[in-house]
């Protein structure tokens, strides 16, 4: 057992707990003051777990010294000898997990403490009792927020389960070191192994976070689009544990053998609900647009609908007349029209007033042009020109496929 109080403390990492301690052993001199020397490194924790113990042997001339240095993280120690490389050593697998947490946690408190101010936790409220007034919006507020908390903190985490299935695993696998994976045969045990390798590759984060971006994943087979819904549902479901989702995790993978279980069963195989989507699209792409102020006349945003979604007559004459609207309330609904036409519009007044505030921000504006520009961001992401472009594609591969196919086409909007 490595005793740190004779050793000397070298490093501390402030954020996860971590304190390295050097000591110097066998010396050796050869001559002309020269010779090589040991350096002994042992890391541990704040409540006193050895997590790295090494020997660094270096050579020295006149003199001699060690440089300790830890990641951002604390998940790896650097030793660089004076006259020498730099040797990098990983901290031990539970503890980078560990680290990892503590810093999740950290971003996750400062998204809670504003959930905290932001909505009323308790359901049972009495303010919201006595007039049920605002529940709803409160329940909406609530699970937004819990969104914004997964984007902030699981980012990585959901790039990393989308990223493997694409690099080849293509199952939910069990818990590295957990009972699942006890007693089971060699040959069951080489297969996980290999897949484990996959999966802890750095490759499965790069993989993901770039069929993020570019939403690279729509190019994939559906079966791989299920399987990566599955993985990300499957692990967060293990914390949320709903019954809800654990229906749907069981009808995807059904859906991945052959099977389709009534949850997922539509009406008939025509494809006017999502081609309304997609119309509807068109028109939140407009109304976006005209709040912006950035263009005069409609007929602009008309003509750029046109061209995104290959339009020809009859088909344009009915978009101009008015009838794609009148399409989508027919297959969507008045109420779901108006509300994701009015998201539009305000996406897009809010993209608008940035610039206001921007050139000339008052007293107490920070905070409301902070909230702007994030608001401004996602309509662009939304509804900005790309994203009307991405939906005349895929409006065009509906209408390209045949029944059969456009099964398959019906992904989610």
């Amino acid at each position: 057992m490595v005793d740190p109080l004779a050793w000397t403390e070298a490093e501390t990492h402030s954020g996860p707990g971590l304190t390295a301690y050097v000591r110097t052993s066998d010396f050796e001199t050869t001559g002309n003051n020269e010779g090589t020397i040991a350096y002994e490194v042992a890391v541990r924790s704040d409540d006193g777990e050895l997590l790295l113990h090494e020997k660094l042997h270096a050579d020295w001339n006149h003199y001699s010294s060690l440089g300790v240095e830890f990641d951002a993280q604390g998940a790896s120690v650097t030793l660089t000898p004076f006259n020498g490389d730099g040797v990098t050593y990983e901290l031990s697998h539970t503890w980078r997990i560990l680290a990892l947490r503590q810093q999740l946690d950290a971003r996750v408190k400062g998204l809670v403490d504003h959930f905290k101010q932001s909505v009323v936790l308790s359901k049972n409220n009495p303010v919201l009792e006595e007039g049920q007034d605002g529940k709803d919006a409160v329940s909406g507020e609530a699970l937004y927020l819990m969104g914004r908390m997964i984007a902030e903190a699981g980012e990585w985490a959901i790039d990393h389960e989308t990223g493997k299935v694409a690099l080849g695993v293509h199952q939910t696998l069990p818990k590295q070191g957990s009972m699942d994976v006890l007693g089971v045969s060699d040959a069951a045990k080489h297969d996980l192994d290999q897949l484990y390798a996959i999966a802890n590759d750095p490759q499965a984060e790069i993989r993901g976070e770039a069929l993020r971006q570019e939403a690279g994943h729509r190019a994939l087979a559906p079966q791989l689009q299920r399987q990566m819904l599955i993985n990300v549902l499957s692990r967060l479901n293990e914390g949320a544990q709903l019954k809800l989702l654990d229906d749907l995790i069981f009808a995807l993978d059904a859906l991945n053998s052959g099977e389709v279980l009534d949850l997922l069963r539509g009406e008939g195989d025509t494809v006017t609900f999502t081609c309304a989507r997609y119309k509807l699209k068109a028109l939140q792409y407009a109304e976006y647009e005209r709040a912006k102020a950035e263009m005069s006349s409609d007929g602009t945003f008309v003509g750029q609908v046109i061209e995104a979604f290959g339009l020809k007559a009859p088909e344009a004459t009915r978009l101009k007349a008015g009838e794609w609207r009148q399409d989508a309330v027919e297959a969507l609904g008045i109420m779901v029209v108006e509300r994701d036409l009015s998201h539009a519009r305000g996406q897009g007044q809010a993209f608008g007033n940035i610039t206001a505030l921007s050139l000339e921000p008052g007293p107490g504006q920070a905070s409301q042009l902070k909230w702007l520009d994030g608001h401004g961001t996602r309509g662009e992401r939304e509804y900005g020109l790309e994203a009307l472009q991405d939906f005349g594609r895929r409006y065009q591969q509906v209408l390209e496929g045949s029944p059969a196919d456009r099964a398959w086409r019906n992904v989610p909007y």
